[in-house]
């Protein structure tokens, strides 16, 4: 976890990784020759052919309209598609294309019945020559013509993983249905991630969720103006990791209504949102390992922090969370009295607008517990009152290093400050401050492990 939060004050959080993709068997003899052809299923003209049209224009299939000439592919053998509404399928193997498409024309999707994707495999990703809008049931690409009744994705991990991942011509998803109640493990990360020219999101109606659900599903959407709601009160580990990372477009953020969280699930949530201006509530008490580690890092717009009303915390929950949030004016209440392992590691790491730290009232530490907290925070000039009496390792790390303009310490502990517990807290802080000892602390060290050099002492109960 160290490395972790290094990564936060270095070079901010990676992307995450998707599961392989094996192979899938060709739907068609025709397919697995050299031919790179589109093979063509035919149907004879008959009275139960068009009975079968009029069926078919009723199933809600996968639909792609054209807003610029081009064709699409997809990386996997066992999709079909129509460009006739229906009355005409025809086989695409992997990687092929299908026959041009005009501006304004559609094409339609659904599986080969022979198509059936392992358990933790994703169904495949599409790729597209011009740009387009994504209309229909997302189902079609795994039930065919009975997409219609489906609504559970259990067994399917991974389920629809990457499908759009750096396709940037699709343009607008608002129209796509993801109807899907039940979930599986990371069954739409990475969805959209990095869809450049993508605007608009489908509907996310499912109310339980799971493992990495929503992990990364629009990362990297850089255009993406709105956000869909995320109504789910039961969230899972990762479920909402990276969701929105790096879409600088975003102003506002979904409410998040859980108040018991899981492992990770807001973790990177928002990193790198540049242009969100405001922060959920965040009314959980119950949190969860990295709950909340680096969930606004980056986000160098918003000004005010969310309440948040937790007293009772877990290892990283609020690791790095607004870190490099270079606009931040306002801290939130920590009012915790009760630590974890690396609890508020560089939660406001960088944060140069900050001039007022928020209370620490915790009298117990834990190892790590304020690491990095206010690293680089320039505009800080005085520190926290830090009541706590005996130090815990790297307690105090770093905690206010670079903060270039502090004048002035109040700490209570009487452990001998040193590497073990203090390493490099004030390097660079103002050359000239004062800093309040405890009555009773006979320690007498000087230092960026200690006191700094040039400051004053004062004795006196803290």
């Amino acid at each position: 976890m160290k490395s972790s939060l290094i990564k936060y004050i270095v070079a901010g959080l990676g992307g995450i990784i998707l599961a392989s993709c094996t192979s899938i068997r060709s739907i068609t003899d025709s397919i697995q020759r050299k031919d790179r052809s589109p093979q063509v299923e035919k149907i004879a003209i008959s009275d139960s052919v068009v009975s079968h049209s009029i069926a078919i224009g009723q199933i809600p299939y996968l639909k792609f309209k054209a807003l610029e000439k081009g064709s699409f592919s997809f990386s996997k053998a066992g999709l079909l598609y129509s460009l006739d509404g229906g009355e005409t399928w025809i086989a695409l193997g992997a990687n092929m294309s299908t026959s041009v498409i005009g501006i304004g024309d559609s094409v339609i999707w659904k599986n080969n019945s022979e198509m059936t994707p392992a358990s933790s495999e994703e169904i495949g990703t599409f790729s597209s020559t011009g740009r387009f809008d994504a209309s229909g049931n997302i189902m079609s690409l795994y039930f065919g013509d009975d997409c219609k009744t489906k609504a559970d994705l259990t067994g399917k991990d991974y389920a629809f993983s990457a499908l759009f991942s750096f396709c940037t011509g699709l343009v607008n998803a608002e129209a796509l249905e993801l109807p899907a109640t039940t979930l599986a493990d990371y069954c739409y990360s990475g969805m959209f991630e990095d869809c450049i020219n993508l605007k608009t999101t489908p509907e996310l109606p499912a109310m339980m969720l799971s493992n990495g659900c929503y992990s990364s599903m629009f990362k990297g959407c850089v255009n993406l103006a709105s956000v869909p709601e995320l109504p789910a009160i039961s969230v899972a580990n990762g479920c909402y990791n990276s969701m929105f990372e790096g879409c600088k477009s975003l102003t506002d953020a979904p409410a998040l209504p859980a108040t018991t969280l899981a492992k990770s699930c807001y973790s990177s949530m928002f990193e790198g949102c540049t242009g969100l201006s405001s922060a959920p509530v965040l009314p959980a008490t119950m949190l969860a390992k990295n709950c909340y580690s680096g969930m606004f890092y980056g986000c160098t717009s918003l000004t005010a922090a969310p309440e948040l009303p937790a007293t009772v915390l877990e290892d990283y929950c609020y690791s790095s969370m607004f870190g490099n949030c270079t606009g931040l004016k306002t801290a939130p209440k920590l009012p915790a009295t009760k630590l974890a392992e690396s609890c508020y590691s560089g939660m406001f790491n960088s944060c140069t607008s900050l001039t007022d730290a928020p209370d620490l009232p915790a009298m117990i530490l834990t190892t790590g517990c304020y690491e990095y907290m206010f690293y680089g925070c320039t505009g800080l000039t005085t520190a926290p009152v830090l009541p706590a009496r005996i130090l815990a390792v790297s307690c105090y790390t770093s905690m206010f290093m670079n903060c270039s303009n502090l004048n002035s310490i109040k700490a209570a502990f009487i452990t001998p400050p040193s590497i073990t517990y203090t390493n490099m807290w004030v390097f660079k802080v103002n050359p000239s401050g004062k800093y309040y000892k405890a009555g009773d602390a006979k320690w007498k060290v000087k230092g960026v492990n200690a006191i700094p050099s040039g400051w004053g002492v004062i004795k006196c109960r803290i």
